[in-house]
């Protein structure tokens, strides 16, 4: 159950990332 969770979250931040400016994702994994 745990692991489908896991998976959604991944694609939501998967398609939120196709709908933001890279460089802010950059600075978030950096920070």
């Amino acid at each position: 159950m745990l692991y489908a969770v896991e998976e959604a979250t991944i694609v939501l931040l998967a398609v939120a990332h196709q709908h933001r400016e890279p460089d802010y994702w950059i600075d978030r994994e950096k920070t």
